[in-house]
């Protein structure tokens, strides 16, 4: 009987009852049931997920309210900059495009620099920002105030404002500003680039210059407070400096005044007054 028990089993072994229909059904009935705890879970995420978007996106709590102006409390929301974007009033603050927002602040305001917008929770957006100084003026039929950076700024000036220097032998035109009012203008960058070299020389510590005139793109003229034209021809006003200085304090010690002082040649050029 042992014997017949043992061969029984082995057989078993190798040659395992096959599965019948009911006994599939049982496996799988058991699996459901063990995973119909996690479905229920799965669901209720679901729908408090669904229901959380819903009241992100939808509740007045995070519509925007408040545009602040950083650093500027006496604009409030009524500030320039915060202006331009009332009509973000009332829209949901998590779609709000804050980069989009940033770059129409700077449309409309040229003479901001560096505009940030900011999302502060639940319904405020904060604008922060830099003012665009004046470095020169541009005659061109009127005074066009440009910052150092080329960018024209608005409401140009019937006269001359008199602690700026005035840039000639450039055009400006509002219809031909870019978007960003950036001008295009090689002379005009060049320009401010001579007057950025004189400014951080010592030379600027003795002498103003009230005007740098670019008719002749190779050729800017430098003019004095006094009147004196200087040209200074392809060199940089670096290389020219010393030469020039040492013609000026010449001319000072034997009372004298230059018309012109040339400093294209070798040998400088001075046409007395």
């Amino acid at each position: 009987m042992a014997r017949k028990k043992r061969r029984k089993q082995r057989k078993q072994k190798l040659f395992p009852r096959p599965l019948f229909r009911g006994d599939i059904i049982s496996s799988l009935t058991g699996i459901a049931f063990k995973a119909v705890p996690l479905v229920l879970v799965l669901v209720v995420v679901g729908i408090g997920v669904k229901a959380a978007t819903s009241m992100i996106f939808n509740s007045d709590y995070f519509k925007v309210k408040t545009i602040n102006v950083s650093g500027r409390p006496s604009h409030g929301g009524s500030g320039p900059a915060a202006i331009v974007l009332t009509s973000k009033k009332g829209t949901n603050i998590f779609t709000i495009d804050l980069e989009g927002c940033a770059a129409e602040v700077t449309r409309r305001h040229p003479e901001f620099r560096d505009v940030k917008v900011t999302k502060v929770l639940p319904d405020i957006l904060e604008i922060s920002y830099k003012i665009r100084k004046p470095f020169c003026q541009v005659d061109s039929g009127r005074f066009y105030l440009v910052s150092d950076d080329c960018v024209v700024l608005p409401n140009p000036l019937i006269a001359a404002e008199p602690e700026l220097p005035i840039i000639t032998g450039v055009d400006v035109s509002e219809r031909f500003l870019s978007p960003n009012r950036r001008s295009r203008s090689k002379a005009l960058k060049n320009a401010i680039a001579l007057l950025k070299e004189i400014e951080d020389s010592d030379f600027s510590k003795e002498y103003s210059v009230v005007k740098i005139s670019v008719y002749s793109p190779h050729n800017p003229s430098i003019y004095l407070k006094d009147g004196t034209r200087i040209e200074i021809g392809e060199h940089s006003f670096g290389e020219s400096e010393k030469v020039l200085v040492k013609v000026l304090d010449d001319l000072e010690s034997k009372d004298k005044k230059a018309k012109i002082i040339d400093l294209r040649f070798d040998d400088v050029v001075v046409i007395p007054r």
